[in-house]
């Protein structure tokens, strides 16, 4: 998220409604601290440093997929690797998104230029305007909630109890350690506390005295049922800064970024923003049912890092979240650093760069 333009993306778009940004005017101080955060890590300096503990992430979560994969825990109708194509219809920012691609091309990242034709080829539905795309041949994606199912059924068959519907209310704490995590359905005790709760995990935190700069970051997606063809790969748009990922029977346009505290509502000029990029880039879609408009919460840090680690003075609470927009991309590894971190072990991965003492956690 922290990067040089979303500084100045960000000032134009941050009171427009309908843009890929948005800020909703109100008295925040807290909102305020972050945005002044995000402006200091908004450099090209922190940026690339970012960049690096990202694509680290990034990679061994790739393989930690295949690894899931070959084992047969998650499978075909939850995972599916059909490359990721970024369409570009300006013809700056499609030598820019050249350029960018030759940095990963030379750390072995396999990907093809294409042009309006080599575009419209791959995807038919795609304007006659479009400048041009990037296609990653080696990118994957999922459908979450299967994904979610799989991975469910392999941890109970291991003897995991997994226990859904249940909000956290409140932690006690006790002597450097969480006692116990109450709930509106009981209380939980454990040798080992894993507090993973995405956009909420600050105010949990808050409760014991921890803070983390952490703001919820409401993002939307459209699941649609085509009555054309669906397109056959997962797309990038890039103007239009959404995703859109044919999910078997249906597709799912996504995208957004929008700072409204804890706020689940949905409210249609997103929608409208989303609708105008799909049509924008991809107008030959046709016609599609609405199956679902959805909004959910991101855990947004101002660097644009997520947050692995145990807070100074806690000696079994470990906290995993910041992910931001890549929640889903980097759970794997995520997972695997914090088994490692609950079993007293060395973590596979410098933390340093994700760690709570960067925030003075």
């Amino acid at each position: 998220l922290a990067e040089p333009s979303a500084v100045r993306k960000g000032l134009r778009w941050m009171l427009d409604p309908e843009s890929p940004f948005y800020i909703r005017p109100r008295w925040d101080p807290e909102l305020f601290r972050w945005l002044w955060v995000f402006r200091k890590n908004s450099t090209e300096t922190k940026a690339k440093q970012g960049a690096k503990v990202l694509r680290e992430m990034n990679i061994a979560s790739a393989e930690l997929y295949r690894e899931l994969k070959n084992d047969g825990i998650i499978d075909d109708e939850c995972y599916d690797q059909k490359g990721l194509l970024y369409v570009y219809m300006e013809e700056e920012n499609f030598r820019l998104g050249i350029e960018e691609s030759k940095d990963l091309e030379a750390e072995g990242f396999r990907m093809e230029i294409l042009d309006r034709e080599g575009v419209r080829g791959l995807v038919p539905s795609a304007s006659e305007k479009v400048a041009g795309g990037v296609y990653h041949t080696d990118n994957a994606h999922v459908v979450p909630r299967r994904l979610v199912a799989c991975l469910s059924k392999a941890v109970q068959d291991l003897g995991v109890e997994v226990v859904t519907g249940v909000r956290v209310t409140d932690l006690k704490t006790g002597k450097g350690r969480v006692e116990e995590v109450r709930t509106d359905d009981g209380v939980y005790r454990g040798d080992k506390v894993v507090l993973a709760s995405g956009a909420l995990t600050a105010s949990l935190l808050k409760k014991i005295g921890v803070r983390i700069p952490l703001q919820p970051g409401k993002g939307y997606s459209l699941s649609v049922k085509l009555e054309g063809e669906m397109p056959s790969v997962p797309m990038i748009l890039a103007e239009g800064y959404m995703a859109v990922t044919p999910m078997r029977e249906f597709l799912r346009f996504a995208g957004t970024l929008e700072l409204a505290g804890v706020d689940y509502s949905i409210r249609p000029r997103r929608i409208d923003g989303i609708l105008k990029s799909v049509h924008r880039f991809l107008p030959g879609l046709g016609e599609w049912e609405v199956l679902e408009t959805w909004a959910g919460l991101r855990p947004c840090l101002p660097d644009g890092l997520p947050m692995i680690g145990m807070p100074t003075g806690w000696d079994n609470l470990i906290v995993a979240t910041g992910h931001a927009k890549l929640g889903i991309l980097l759970g794997p590894i995520t997972g695997k650093l914090t088994a490692q971190l609950a079993m007293g072990e060395e973590p596979g991965m410098d933390l340093s760069g994700v760690g709570l003492e960067r925030f003075g956690g």
